[in-house]
């Protein structure tokens, strides 16, 4: 995704992930598109992205990676997990009393814990 959006025009994006290999891996990748900056870290608590300098937020799996057990009655900790996450990611946003969100929740079935997922922050601009 951050590839795609860079041909399109999007050439200041922070994408942060809790893997230091993906971390590794995609900026490897993508060494060639100047404005794509690969960032270590917890989408709950990122001091490495500054409050209000974001913004867009595009989540590419990171929510559908934290909810465990039943998405109609998560777990208490599911929660907590998911709440911490949208705070920080609204912390983010450059105008503050708006955080729009599109979430998109794949059924139990189909969903794979296998599958990789990241944050990206594109530009000002986290997705």
């Amino acid at each position: 995704m951050p590839a795609d959006l860079w041909s399109l025009g999007y050439k200041n994006q922070i994408c942060i992930d809790f893997s230091t290999v993906v971390i590794q891996k995609m900026s490897e990748r993508h060494a060639d598109k100047p404005g794509i900056k690969w960032v270590y870290g917890d989408v709950r608590d990122m001091p490495v992205i500054p409050d209000t300098s974001v913004d867009v937020a595009v989540d590419k799996g990171t929510l559908d990676a934290m909810v465990s057990g039943s998405p109609w009655d998560p777990p208490e900790h599911v929660k907590e997990n998911i709440r911490r996450y949208v705070d920080e990611v609204c912390m983010t946003f450059v105008v503050r009393d708006t955080c729009l969100t599109d979430i998109r929740r794949r059924s139990p079935a189909s969903s794979n814990p296998a599958a990789p997922f990241s944050t990206l922050l594109f530009g000002n601009l986290i997705l």
